[in-house]
């Protein structure tokens, strides 16, 4: 997730959202979790982060780091609400915490990574402007 939200504000064309769905779709089948529901989460907050991606080129680090922060914590929020509205059983509370925190923690080393090791930059204006006449 963290490497999905990422790269979809350096790099928004790295990121189909159809692989991302099935990718999740997948893990949702493998951790026993309901199918779609938090894929349908996680889609709907990468393509909210995909819309913000012209505005936050000009963001401070600190500022996108507390955006996905809240993203993550909605996702989360809504994740819980929706099992609780259908009365599924769920993880305990304080392991989603956990979950939800050490994503958060670790999203600096995912953005360092993605930047040192992977070569994904922020898009220039200039390149964002070349991608618009291509599409």
């Amino acid at each position: 997730m963290a490497f999905a939200f990422a790269w979809v504000l350096r790099r928004p064309d790295y990121v189909p959202v159809f692989l991302f769905a099935a990718i999740l779709l997948l893990a949702d089948f493998i951790f026993m979790r309901p199918p779609g529901l938090w894929t349908a989460l996680a889609v709907i907050g990468l393509e909210f982060l995909r819309r913000r991606e012209p505005t936050s080129r000009d963001m401070s680090f600190v500022v996108e780091w507390a955006m996905v922060a809240g993203v993550m914590l909605a996702m989360a929020l809504l994740y819980r609400f929706v099992l609780a509205l259908f009365m599924v059983d769920q993880a305990p509370l304080m392991l989603t915490i956990l979950g939800q925190i050490s994503t958060v923690i670790a999203y600096p080393a995912v953005v360092l990574i993605s930047a040192l090791a992977m070569n994904v930059t922020k898009i220039t204006p200039s390149e964002a402007d070349e991608m618009r006449y291509v599409r």
